[in-house]
């Protein structure tokens, strides 16, 4: 009986294996680590899926098979993994982030996302999703242009990737002289939030401005208000209005249509230290179309740079639901209280809350 207890102790108690730097690696170790804590994703690999050593068309597939499985063999727990032959196969997919400079932890995720879906998609359709599926003839109606994204969506594209990751992002493009609004809907993976661009929105609609210890911060929320914010369209940047025949000035606007069960956020700093306020439970029923689903989101994990450049990743795992502090091969339990608030966050990781299992 006390053996059988052990071993459900055992059972119950979470597997942290680190993963090596060589090369100058943090980013990826971070991006991994985030990946192989989103539970879903890691069990279709673990149960679902299996290597096939032969198929170059699932090359990225199998790579990643291998580093979920070390991740979570429970002999190598608190042990160290090289995921040396993962990175040189994305250096052979994708030659640029082999490059010292140009890429950073979106381009990865994105790549990761775009190249996985093409991969396990069982669809029939082996290319990359066109996330701008445009139909010229319905622009003028919104619900022809919706029913056409989504036919010629599901006919295409199924996978783990899509059923997790890929929300949908609306765009109107109206017209001031005639008032004409067109419509149009595209995929997305990530959103990105420019801090400069928002730190500037937030001072010219007259908001308060905020500061920690003398530095600018803005509040995730006012992120969300600036994405959606309409864009006055003038200048070179007219639009053609076949209504009016001739170049027009237009309000273009981009809006959350609806969300993925993962939401991932890019903050894009581009060099500048402003401070994030973001929430442990993101609240989006304000900027979300589709409201009846997918709009409440726990923070499940969060990208952060130290002062020396270096990526680490604080992830709440989903076998105990305590936070660990990813730091490449050094794997530790958060014992601060919230540690995963401060420092600078990169990206964040949001798990929807109201979940019905959405799928394309």
């Amino acid at each position: 009986m006390g053996s059988l207890c052990d071993n459900q102790r055992n059972q119950l108690l979470p597997i942290t294996v680190g993963l090596d730097n060589t090369g100058g690696i943090c980013y990826m170790n971070a991006i991994l680590q985030c990946f192989s804590n989103i539970e879903e994703l890691s069990k279709f690999f673990l149960n679902k899926f299996k290597i096939s050593k032969n198929d170059q068309h699932k090359r990225l597939s199998n790579e990643y098979c291998k580093v979920i499985q070390n991740l979570w063999n429970r002999k190598k727990n608190g042990k160290l993994y090289s995921p040396l032959s993962f990175k040189k196969v994305i250096y052979e997919l994708n030659p640029s982030f082999s490059l010292v400079t140009g890429n950073g932890p979106i381009d990865l995720i994105n790549f990761l996302l775009e190249r996985l879906q093409q991969e396990l998609n069982v669809a029939g359709n082996n290319n990359n999703i066109n996330k701008n599926l445009l139909n010229k003839f319905n622009q003028l109606n919104e619900n022809a242009m919706l029913n056409f994204f989504f036919d010629d969506f599901i006919k295409r594209y199924k996978s783990i990737i899509t059923n997790l990751f890929y929300g949908v992002i609306e765009t109107k493009t109206q017209c001031t002289n005639c008032c004409r609004i067109k419509y149009n809907f595209q995929i997305f993976t990530y959103l990105d939030f420019p801090l400069q661009q928002v730190n500037q929105y937030c001072f010219q609609t007259g908001k308060r401005m905020n500061f920690f210890l003398g530095i600018p911060y803005v509040d995730l929320y006012e992120c969300f208000e600036h994405y959606q914010s309409l864009i006055n369209m003038t200048g070179i940047n007219q639009i053609y209005c076949s209504e009016c025949g001739r170049a027009c000035n237009a309000l273009y606007g981009t809006f959350l249509f609806s969300m993925p069960n993962y939401l991932i956020i890019n903050l894009n700093r581009t060099n500048c230290g402003i401070c994030v306020n973001f929430p442990e439970t993101l609240k989006l029923h304000n900027y979300v179309i589709k409201k009846e689903i997918n709009t409440i989101f726990n923070l499940i994990a969060v990208i952060c740079r130290t002062d020396s450049g270096n990526f680490i990743a604080y992830c709440r795992h989903h076998t105990d639901h305590n936070w660990y502090k990813y730091n490449d091969a050094n794997v530790a339990k958060c014992l601060n209280p919230k540690e995963y608030l401060n420092g600078t966050p990169y990206i964040l990781f949001y798990k929807v809350v109201d979940n019905t299992n959405k799928c394309y």
